[in-house]
């Protein structure tokens, strides 16, 4: 009898943390109002098209942002293990001028490039100046950051 109340305890314990999660997780969420675009953002879309965006796919706008902000990131190392790849203007999509030291400065726009992505391994895109790298995260690791990241927002 005394295992069976304990089982019982057990089960009411996990369902009240489990609802306690869910509804700790709707306090938590941010609006969409509070999403703040990337200038690069502006520059590929105009604003009635971001508005439109917003008002009726906010995860797509959301992760193009995220995109444009976390895809490849500039760096001054990378992980040992990572997939080292060739130099940043094998990557640029035709008509693209590649020109380090604003990509240095302001960041790269990822929508100009076709950069590889591995299942599992970053990749990491040399530049000719020295000492700076772009690192691609694992498409199983950026798909993960991508998710965590949506479900702060109620849209």
């Amino acid at each position: 009898m005394q295992v069976l109340k304990k089982i019982v305890i057990m089960k009411k314990t996990i369902l009240f943390c489990f609802l306690l999660g869910l509804m700790m997780t709707g306090f938590c969420q941010k609006p969409k109002s509070d999403l703040v675009l990337d200038k690069k953002m502006h520059d590929l879309y105009t604003q009635a098209e971001i508005d439109r965006m917003y008002d009726n796919d906010f995860a797509q706008l959301f992760r193009m942002n995220f995109k444009m902000c976390n895809f490849a990131v500039l760096s001054t190392k990378y992980p040992e293990n990572a997939n080292v790849l060739s130099y940043l203007e094998h990557y640029a999509k035709p008509g693209v001028v590649v020109n380090e030291e604003e990509i240095i400065r302001n960041g790269v726009n990822p929508f100009d490039f076709n950069f590889p992505q591995d299942d599992n391994r970053v990749n990491v895109v040399r530049l000719h100046t020295s000492g700076y790298y772009l690192t691609i995260h694992s498409k199983r690791s950026y798909d993960a950051m991508v998710e965590a990241n949506l479900q702060q927002f109620e849209y």
